[in-house]
């Protein structure tokens, strides 16, 4: 391998639009293409001019369905091969269908893994689909709630709550947002330990770094030597 360069070309200071590259002499990949949260909704032409469309690539590997992370695969050339999940494949497909915001593409997807092992989202709209097909909790599942504790006194929060509990499936509160906290951030940065730490998809990256070690800030389309 003729070295490894990472390339962010969007998203070192900014929250929405994600594309990162991964090059060696030999090919490259792609993480994302996502389209600016802040671009208007007609607006065409938005990939990072630094994006080099001439090279092809060996993967868009998508991280998963939200526009901000996918929004601009349209303006991707046809040949280059998309990777996601398979369920975000179809969640692509359904928003192209019904808001024609995304290419219809034959996404290439990685294997799903262990059924025992998925992590399922429920909300008390969904619990009659469920039922319909004979899917209930049992004593072999585990539900968290994520939302404010108040919500469960609410009567979606009752229903939901006791269609687990009539399943005898064990319980956790775990409050969280659509972003991990700087805490849990903190701690999944000490526990790999890298030798650098290349922050995206933030804006307080240079003022706000206390407890982040080894932190390289980059600017979009900066290429940086990794091997």
């Amino acid at each position: 391998m003729n070295g490894l360069t990472l390339t962010v070309h969007r998203a070192t200071n900014q929250i929405g639009g994600n594309c990162i590259e991964l090059a060696t002499g030999e090919g490259r990949v792609l993480l994302d293409v996502g389209r600016p949260l802040d671009a208007p909704k007609e607006a065409t032409g938005l990939l990072p001019q630094t994006l080099n469309l001439d090279r092809p690539v060996d993967g868009v590997l998508i991280s998963h369905p939200h526009q901000d992370h996918y929004g601009l695969l349209e303006e991707l050339p046809a040949s280059w091969p998309v990777y996601s999940g398979v369920s975000a494949g179809k969640l692509m497909h359904l928003t192209a269908s019904i808001f024609g915001t995304a290419p219809v593409r034959n996404y290439r997807h990685w294997s799903g893994g262990n059924p025992s092992k998925w992590v399922v989202m429920i909300r008390p709209s969904l619990i009659r689909d469920f039922a319909s097909k004979g899917v209930a909790p049992n004593e072999a599942d585990a539900w968290s709630y994520s939302q404010w504790r108040g919500y469960l006194e609410q009567p979606d929060g009752v229903a939901l709550k006791a269609w687990f509990d009539e399943g005898g499936a064990r319980s956790v509160h775990l409050h969280t947002s659509g972003h991990a906290s700087t805490a849990d951030l903190k701690a999944f940065a000490t526990a790999i330990s890298p030798k650098a730490l290349v922050p995206i998809h933030g804006m307080a990256w240079d003022t706000d770094r206390d407890g982040f070690e080894n932190v390289v800030r980059l600017t979009d389309g900066e290429p940086l030597a990794i091997i």
